[in-house]
């Protein structure tokens, strides 16, 4: 009995844990970012559990993107991905359209 209830207790612990307030995350620190460039590099990193990562020409380090699977289903190698400082809209800009995306958190998009 003893050792049921300290497995009810680990996973109490567990979920709480798990309700990581993500959007108060991309407010505080995504937001700030500038981020332009062209895409040279696109995966699904397993060693993050499984975040999509970007490499953009002329910055050479890793771009992971929580949220945005929206947006990964849309990128082609070569589309160019910009997001201006004070803002969450990304832009995948194309040969001939611009998709605008924004973050999801727990099933919500994040907007301002």
């Amino acid at each position: 009995m003893k050792e049921i209830k300290s497995i009810i207790l680990f996973s109490i612990l567990i979920c709480m844990i798990s309700c990581y307030n993500c959007a108060s995350s991309y407010r505080k620190f995504l937001k700030k970012e500038m981020i332009y460039g062209k895409i040279i590099v696109f995966y699904i990193d397993n060693e993050q559990h499984l975040t999509p990562t970007f490499i953009l020409s002329g910055d050479s380090r890793k771009l992971s993107l929580l949220g945005m699977e929206q947006m990964c289903k849309n990128v082609t190698l070569g589309d160019t991905l910009k997001k201006d400082s004070n803002s969450l809209d990304f832009y995948l800009i194309k040969k001939d359209t611009i998709l605008v995306f924004n973050p999801k958190c727990n099933g919500s998009y994040v907007y301002e």
